[in-house]
């Protein structure tokens, strides 16, 4: 993990919270806009895709009894500052299930989401393997602004299926990777996601 940004509560407490980033969105879609700096008219579509999944979201994600019993260990305040984009699918299907752990802390974690393109000093501190990769989880300590750990792009068994995308390009398109991708997002039910999270609170 690079240390090289500094954290502040200025920065921190000028992003936005997840409701307050929903509305963002829903706004510049209203406008035929997305956030970042590609406003194409495939991003728009994704964003507008994505509006839809986090909605739905919303309503089913339930925390898992190993999330809840992880949260009951925090004893330190945090800021969960999320790197995102509107237009990135896993964004879509991970960023609710932070919001749900965050509400589940009693006032513990503080949910934040940064732009990746707005913020690039801050995506540059948080590569994965060199790649801009989101959505990208960032837990800072309330009390130093320190950085505990970092977490993303995806749980490990979506990167398993991107891994495999990316090795077979030309025997498997992209919309079918999509497809595969979200298909596993749906089966899990949120359930690596919030298992890796848990490990992460537990051993820090």
């Amino acid at each position: 993990m690079d240390h090289s940004f500094t954290f502040s509560k200025v920065f921190i407490e000028n992003l936005p919270h997840y409701k307050a980033y929903r509305k963002y969105v829903q706004e510049l879609v209203s406008r035929g806009l997305t956030t970042g700096n590609n406003q194409s008219e495939s991003y728009l579509k994704y964003t507008m895709l994505n509006i839809q999944r986090m909605e739905r979201l919303d309503k089913t994600i339930r925390l898992t009894d190993d999330i809840q019993s992880a949260l009951l260990l925090l004893s330190v305040p945090s800021y969960w500052i999320v790197i995102s984009e509107a237009w990135c699918g896993d964004c879509a299907q991970i960023i609710p299930v932070m919001y749900k752990i965050a509400e589940g802390s009693g006032g513990k974690i503080d949910l934040r989401i940064a732009g990746r393109d707005d913020n690039p000093e801050l995506m540059s501190a948080f590569l994965t393997q060199g790649a801009r990769a989101i959505p990208k989880l960032i837990c800072i300590d309330a009390d130093t602004l320190q950085a505990r750990y970092s977490w993303g792009p995806r749980p490990l068994t979506a990167i398993k299926i991107h891994e495999q995308f990316r090795q077979s390009i030309g025997a498997i398109t992209k919309e079918q990777f999509d497809i595969n991708l979200h298909k596993w997002y749906a089966q899990d039910k949120s359930i690596a996601i919030q298992q890796e999270l848990a490990d992460l609170i537990r051993s820090k």
